[in-house]
């Protein structure tokens, strides 16, 4: 973040920085000296790294994993207004996103005059330097870097974020070759005031800066597109797109699209996709989602070939294998920094495996929140930065189906698990994915003629709506399509955490639970404890027991459950796919003689809370 790190790249809580410690240089900012204590004794500065816009970075050491971090320091005293406001939205911005190609924000503190930004650091440096001293990029690293730097972006866009000083220097590498975006100190929210008019003062006049920036004083994430085009130029020329001797001259050039052409040796694609990304009016510039659906770009985006490139893995249709052809066995839970950011990484990419999977099934992508009422049901609609948000899963006849089946996975820290999951280390060391997914369940149900609606709790955007939480993410979903549906007939089937999520639905929407929902299955560690006697009627729990599989559980002479047959939490709910099935249609079979067809297709069904209008 700000600048170079190692010329490398990093949280905590509240402070106390050694006051003894600090020193005020020439220029009368902030120095540490190396070996002094930060924030009381929770870090220990290392050395300096780098001076950035709006402060300074220092390697340091903390007695959490990883040890190794990046702190930024930021002298209040010394900044304008509009800077602190800088300073303080970096954080705001930066500690909701989550994602493996953006720097890994771990904590901040105040204390006095100084605000301390705690990161990753990130071994390998930036992406300046990479490019200028290391040797030249052939022209496929230059396209693999470059869709990790789109793979960012389109995140922060769907999070409803603006970077707006988008630059090789701010793009960092970490110990195993992969790009993180960092230095979030102009970025902004989209629910912070995005029509503002941007302060040239604030902004600066960038060689990476877009025409609008420049001339119009405004950014949209159109400007990050055109500052990603700036990127793939200097990647493939190894010099800047857009350069003079002062800023009006660069701005000039910039004004006009006019930068040295790109050298023939490269290729005509690349050299269409610079000018493509670099198209003066704003309007006609692609968005993010547009230059990775390109086909020149998204053979790049490949996740199977990104496994084997980044991390060795190969992915054999079914299983992960490393190099020597065997199953990634692995906990990477257990071990330390290393090892949990490989596995983010790879997760991201088994997660982009198991979506196309899902797709194979017929499931389509619906937007939360929810978007123009007149959009066609089967259309992917997704996020972007007009539409931030997240996905959600469903078959294209969730509206129209008699029977409906809603699939809420577990919870999971930082990027956790995702639709289509239910335990995000079990998709990634399973025997296949088959038995680490929701797919069995998925492909049953569409089998069985259940109509689909498949939660996403975990892929969070702060200050959205329906993305803030879980629980709100489940309450919107069940409220703005659940809800919408005209099913008859509900089950619900969740996984550890998810249990507690349906609990805190049945209590919410009480009135639709009694009314729609016949069935209610659930796996993990312990029994669901249901609301009301509806809920515990409605309701089965298979959790973890060396006991054969279907065994009644019991604690201290109580029944609790039924066995999964298995130790392994998350190994629960594929040992008893069958099982829940046969649950399902019991209890349909109980219920579908009796009850009517509540809302026909001509009627809407509208929810506040738990009244149904």
């Amino acid at each position: 973040m700000g600048g170079t790190q190692a010329r490398p790249h990093a949280g905590t809580g509240s402070a106390n920085l050694s006051m003894g410690q600090l020193s005020r240089n020439s220029t009368d900012s902030i120095t540490i000296a190396d070996g002094s204590p930060m924030n009381g004794n929770s870090y220990t500065c290392v050395r300096y790294l780098n001076k950035g816009a709006f402060g300074k970075t220092y390697l340091a050491t903390r007695q959490q994993d990883p040890p190794q971090c990046v702190i930024k320091i930021v002298d209040k005293d010394l900044l304008k207004e509009e800077y602190k406001a800088s300073a303080f939205r970096e954080v705001e911005v930066f500690k909701g996103l989550f994602h493996p190609n953006i720097v890994q924000y771990f904590d901040h503190y105040i204390e006095g005059q100084v605000i301390g930004i705690v990161m990753e650091y990130c071994e390998l440096g930036n992406l300046y330097d990479r490019v200028t001293e290391g040797e030249e990029l052939a022209e496929v690293e230059i396209w693999e870097w470059f869709v990790q730097v789109c793979k960012g972006l389109e995140y922060m866009h769907s999070s409803g974020v603006l970077h707006r000083d988008l630059t090789t220097k701010n793009i960092f590498i970490s110990k195993d070759d992969t790009l993180r975006i960092g230095d979030f100190g102009l970025a902004k929210k989209y629910a912070m005031e995005m029509s503002q008019q941007l302060s040239l003062q604030s902004v600066g006049c960038s060689s990476s800066n877009a025409p609008e920036m420049i001339l119009e004083q405004k950014a949209t994430d159109k400007s990050d597109v055109w500052a990603a085009g700036c990127i793939l130029y200097f990647m493939a020329t190894r010099r800047l797109a857009f350069a003079g001797i002062s800023d009006v001259a660069i701005g000039l050039k910039i004004g006009q699209g006019q930068y040295p052409p790109i050298p023939q040796e490269k290729s005509k694609q690349l050299r269409d996709t610079v000018a493509w990304l670099l198209t003066v009016k704003e309007e006609d510039r692609p968005s993010i989602g547009e230059v990775l659906a390109n086909p020149v770009v998204s053979v790049y985006t490949n996740p199977t070939d990104r496994l084997w490139k980044v991390y060795k893995l190969k992915w054999t249709s079914t299983s992960l294998l490393d190099g020597k052809n065997r199953r990634v066995l692995e906990k990477v839970h257990d071990k330390r920094r290393d090892d949990q950011m490989r596995y983010e990484g790879i997760a991201e990419l088994m997660t982009e495996i198991l979506f196309e999977k899902m797709h194979d099934c017929g499931l389509v992508k619906l937007p939360v929140p929810k978007r123009d009422p007149s959009d066609p049901c089967g259309k992917d609609a997704l996020p972007d930065f007009n539409h931030p948000g997240t996905v959600i899963f469903a078959s294209k006849d969730y509206k129209t189906a008699a029977k409906l089946l809603v699939l809420v996975h577990g919870g999971g820290e930082r990027m956790g698990t995702k639709a289509g999951q239910w335990a995000r280390r079990t998709m990634i060391y399973s025997e296949c994915i088959e038995s680490g997914t929701q797919l069995p369940y998925i492909r049953t149900a569409l089998q069985q003629g259940y109509g689909l609606i498949i939660l996403n709790g975990n892929d969070k955007r702060p200050d959205i709506e329906g993305c803030r939480s879980f629980e709100e993410h489940a309450s919107y979903v069940w409220k703005n399509y659940v809800m919408s549906s005209e099913a008859a007939y509900v089950a619900i089937k969740s996984h550890s955490y998810g249990g507690s999520i349906v609990n805190g639905l049945c209590r919410k929407y009480k009135d639709d639970f009694r009314q729609r929902v016949f069935a209610n299955a659930y796996t993990g560690d312990v029994a669901l404890d249901m609301p009301d006697d509806h809920s515990q009627e409605i309701s089965k729990s298979w959790i973890v027991s060396g006991l054969p599989r279907g065994s009644i559980v019991r604690k201290n002479g109580k029944e609790v459950g039924y066995s999964a047959g298995t130790t392994e939490h998350s190994l629960t709910p594929n040992n008893v796919v069958e099982g829940v099935f046969t649950f399902i249609e019991e209890r349909y079979r109980m219920v579908a003689p009796t009850r009517e067809r509540p809302f026909p297709s001509s009627r809407r069904r509208i929810n506040t809370e738990s009244q149904i209008v």
